[in-house]
C-alpha cells in the first residue's frame, strides 16, 4: 500500500530548510546593520563565509577568505569612502542614460521600452540612495 502522506514530507522539510538558510542570511545582515566602515564589511564577508560554510561550497570558502584577508589588510576609510563616491557617480550616470532612453523611448511610442527604463531608473535611484546613506554613516 502507497503511503499518500510520504510525498508531503519533503515539502516541510524543504520549507524549513529555506527559511532556515533565508533567516541566517537576513540574521547575518542584521547583526552587521549596526556596524560601520571596515568593520561592517568584516562583518559582511564574515556572515557569507558562514553561509559558505554551511552549504559545503569550498571553492566560495576560499575566495571569501582570500577577500576577507585582503580586506582586513587593506581596508581604510578613507578607500570606502572613495569606493562608495565612485559607485554613486556611477549610479547618477546611470540613471542619466537611462532618462535620455526614456525620454527616446516615449517620442519612439514604444510603452514597453517606457515601462522598462521607468524600471530601471527606480531600481537605481534606490540603489543611490542606499549608497548615499552608507557614505553617510562613515563621514
Amino acid at each position: 500500500m502507497i503511503n499518500i502522506f510520504s510525498k508531503y514530507k519533503v515539502i516541510p522539510t524543504t520549507t524549513g530548510i529555506l527559511f532556515m538558510l533565508s533567516s541566517t542570511s537576513v540574521a547575518a545582515s542584521l547583526a552587521c546593520s549596526d556596524l560601520t566602515g571596515c568593520e561592517k564589511k568584516f562583518c559582511e564577508i564574515e556572515s557569507q563565509l558562514a553561509i559558505a560554510k554551511e552549504h559545503g561550497n569550498k571553492y566560495k570558502i576560499e575566495g571569501l577568505k582570500k577577500a576577507l584577508h585582503a580586506a582586513k589588510a587593506n581596508c581604510s576609510e578613507k578607500i570606502l569612502k572613495e569606493d562608495l563616491i565612485e559607485k554613486i557617480n556611477d549610479a547618477n550616470n546611470d540613471i542619466a542614460e537611462y532618462e535620455e532612453d526614456l525620454l527616446d523611448a516615449k517620442q519612439a511610442g514604444k510603452s514597453d521600452k517606457v515601462s522598462k527604463y521607468q524600471k530601471k531608473i527606480t531600481a537605481e535611484k534606490l540603489k543611490l540612495k542606499h549608497l548615499k546613506d552608507e557614505l553617510g554613516k562613515i563621514n
